[in-house]
């Protein structure tokens, strides 16, 4: 008896415990999604964001999932191309002040590997002048895992009806 409730106390240990899988489901989604610049040195000294603020959430039109590929107000664009990007210059995607993942700007022109998230400094062909692909890696086939594909991201996207 002492060994089946033993059994029985673990079992539902651990049903509890699964519940959170590590996917960020539950977590709270609240606060503006954003792609942020570099990490702002200013930020110990007392500013609010660990980060410079680059495209925000009011400047994204729709976000399509499948392609990662980001629509932008006017407003948006006009950010996006006046603001001197470097190649290799590190972006983070974020939610609030947390992070969902961290990429680079490239050149395609250049021939070195990436393996996180990329934004091509020279645009992306066949897509509209006021859209940019975040792809999977530089050349995507040597990119480790996906980060785009983050469940939290997903859900706030959803959310704020910014999925395509």
């Amino acid at each position: 008896m002492k060994g089946t409730f033993i059994t029985l106390f673990c079992f539902i240990v651990l049903i509890f415990t699964a519940c959170d899988s590590g996917t960020g489901l539950s977590d709270d989604i609240n606060g503006e999604i954003a792609i942020q610049l570099e990490k702002n040195p200013a930020s110990s000294a007392g500013t609010s964001s660990p980060y410079t603020p680059f495209i925000l959430q009011e400047d994204i039109v729709s976000y399509d999932w499948e392609t990662h590929t980001l629509t932008l107000t006017l407003e948006g664009i006009l950010k996006f191309s006046s603001k001197p990007i470097t190649d290799r210059k590190k972006f983070f995607v974020t939610i609030g002040d947390k992070e969902m993942y961290s990429g680079e700007f490239y050149n395609p022109a250049m021939s070195y590997i990436i393996k996180a998230p990329v934004i091509s400094i020279l645009g992306n062909t066949g897509l509209s002048k006021r859209q940019f692909r975040i792809d999977k890696g530089y050349p995507p086939h040597l990119a480790e895992k996906d980060q785009r594909n983050n469940m939290q991201l997903y859900n706030a996207l959803k959310a704020r009806n910014l999925l395509q």
